[in-house]
């Protein structure tokens, strides 16, 4: 089970979520409601008021679903050092996040949890909180493949981070990885045994 959201933290989420939600109306030019926002994430308006009032603090799927919809960095709402939100609003407005939900016939549904066998079974296995299946989904369809043994690898891992409130910055080392390991190389043929010199008979 995760692990309660230290109140510092929870502040710097929900403070981090108010600028967003400002600067997202402000690369729009046209103030972005709570109801516009949570239809973004597939979720009910009631759920971000009660974020950004201080009555629930912003973790697991929720803060996940905003990553991913707005692409904003994993270490977004938990860096020390204040994000280039602007920037990010912008993108977001440009890649038509918003425009989905107000002109998508309402909130999205939930995301498809699994696609391949290998992974579906694991995650029936392992039953992991919804936070950790979006993020192993959210690798795979970005072109992660694995056995079964290696989702399973992959989703206790990824629970790990999550109970220790680090799933995003696990996300991102597993991206990083992900990127610096080269692609499938050609299977070589063994090089045969030296040749030791024939002597002339």
């Amino acid at each position: 089970m995760a692990r309660s959201v230290p109140e510092a933290l929870a502040t710097r989420r929900r403070e981090r979520l108010g600028v967003l939600l400002e600067a997202l109306g402000q690369a729009r030019g046209q103030r972005v409601t709570q109801r516009e926002f949570a239809a973004a994430l597939g979720r009910e308006q009631g759920t971000i008021g009660a974020i950004l009032g201080g009555h629930r603090a912003l973790g697991g799927d929720v803060l996940l679903a905003i990553v991913q919809t707005f692409r904003l960095p994993g270490h977004y709402f938990d860096a020390e050092e204040t994000p280039d939100t602007e920037g990010f609003a912008r993108a977001a407005v440009a890649s038509g996040a918003l425009a989905r939900a107000t002109h998508g016939g309402g909130a999205r549904r939930p995301p498809v949890l699994t696609r391949e066998g290998s992974l579906e079974a694991s995650l029936a296995r392992l039953q992991p909180d919804r936070a950790v299946a979006m993020a192993v989904q959210h690798l795979a369809d970005l072109g992660h493949s694995h056995d079964p043994e290696g989702w399973s690898r992959l989703i206790i891992d990824a629970q790990s981070a999550q109970d220790r409130g680090a799933l995003l910055g696990w996300i991102d080392r597993t991206l990083a990885g992900a990127r610096q390991t080269p692609g499938p190389r050609a299977v070589r043929e063994p090089s045969p045994a030296p040749l030791r010199q024939r002597r002339s008979s």
